[in-house]
């Protein structure tokens, strides 16, 4: 799997940007997002599929952040329960809303 360019999305939203440091994510995570979700049409939301090693496996999981404006994000949730690429690639973030829809049962 292609890892998408969440990197732009910082750069489009440097107040994204402040909020992941201000919250403290250790710099590592950033090159292990694989992909992400974004919404900006009345309200501001991002939800990143993060890669990490777990036991040994890559195991993945949802980092998502909130914005009142494109200047001001703050961290919802800092981890999720696992979801695999192709269980985020179904979930979806419902209009006007700041989270995710479609997790695994």
């Amino acid at each position: 799997m292609a890892a998408k360019d969440a990197e732009k999305v910082f750069k489009e939203f440097p107040g994204l940007d402040k909020a992941w440091n201000d919250y403290g994510f250790d710099a590592k995570i950033r090159p292990n997002i694989v992909d992400y979700k974004l919404a900006v049409l009345g309200h501001y939301y991002v939800a990143f599929l993060v890669k990490h090693e777990y036991k040994g496996k890559a195991s993945y999981d949802v980092v998502d952040l909130a914005g009142r404006s494109p200047d001001h994000w703050e961290v919802q949730n800092d981890g999720s329960e696992h979801v695999t690429p192709a269980q985020f690639k179904k979930m979806y973030i419902p209009s006007q809303c700041d989270w995710l829809e479609g997790w695994p049962e």
